[in-house]
């Protein structure tokens, strides 16, 4: 799908690990939410940018400069705020941190939104870092809101946000955890696994969510304890047997 001149660009970015080479289900399920639930999906252009290491992922500000930053630009001249996405992880922190310091520098106007497990601690990150917002909790109906209502005036009203107001770290209501995990359109909706022109697998491997919830208590992990719970909920075997089925058909070796 190519953009036209008054959608808002809105990029997401996900990086694996050096070892582990996968599809990308986490900005790929908030992408096939948003198409599925959100108002204005069709003023909305997402872009799942995936990385396959770090050096990759280095490297894209350059090329963000020269494809994307008129774009964003032009976008601003409409009054369209451009927004990055960013999915946090351990193994990714550091050149997501540069891609947002470079990218904030190069466009001052770009809203940067972060989440995922490693950026729970928001006061960690807003004080020091060019982040706008923070993702507490599961994401999905938090990033189609604010997709929805994109104005600073309407970040209170959004549960599940962490940002600075005045110079004080701000949080909104904590978000309720979803309990009927099958309402979540799948990633592998708007995440291709095969190469259309010779058919073969895109990715090693996938990493695939069947339920949600830890029940541990781990002292340096802050996704059971504090986003998204101890309590286990599960999706449906029928659902989750049609997406591994699709996966399967699609060569993917490793789930």
């Amino acid at each position: 799908m190519t953009q036209n001149s008054r959608q808002r660009p809105v990029w997401l970015l996900s990086m694996d690990s050096d070892q582990f080479y996968a599809a990308p289900t986490t900005t790929g399920g908030l992408k096939a939410y948003y198409l599925e639930y959100g108002k204005h999906s069709a003023g909305n252009h997402i872009e799942l940018v995936h990385f396959r290491d770090g050096d990759q992922a280095l490297a894209w500000p350059e090329q963000w400069h020269k494809d994307a930053l008129p774009l964003a630009q032009q976008a601003i001249a409409d009054d369209i705020r451009p927004l990055l996405g960013l999915s946090f992880y351990t193994w990714n922190a550091a050149e997501f941190l540069s891609i947002a310091r470079q990218l904030k520098a190069a466009c001052p106007e770009l809203l940067i939104v972060a989440g995922g497990p490693h950026v729970q601690q928001a006061e960690d990150y807003l004080f020091d870092e060019p982040l706008d917002l923070i993702v507490l909790g599961e994401g999905e109906e938090t990033f189609q809101e604010l997709l929805d209502n994109p104005s600073r005036d309407n970040w209170r009203n959004i549960n599940g946000l962490a940002y600075l107001d005045g110079g004080e770290l701000h949080k909104t209501r904590e978000r309720s955890r979803r309990i009927d995990l099958d309402s979540l359109p799948s990633a592998l909706n708007v995440v291709p696994l095969r190469d259309e022109a010779t058919g073969k697998a895109l990715y090693d491997s996938i990493s695939y969510e069947t339920s949600r919830g830890c029940p541990f208590k781990c002292a340096f992990c802050e996704w059971g304890t504090g986003a998204i719970g101890t309590k286990m909920h599960q999706f449906s075997m029928e659902r989750i047997e049609r997406d591994w089925r699709q996966i399967v058909g699609a060569g993917i070796k490793d789930i």
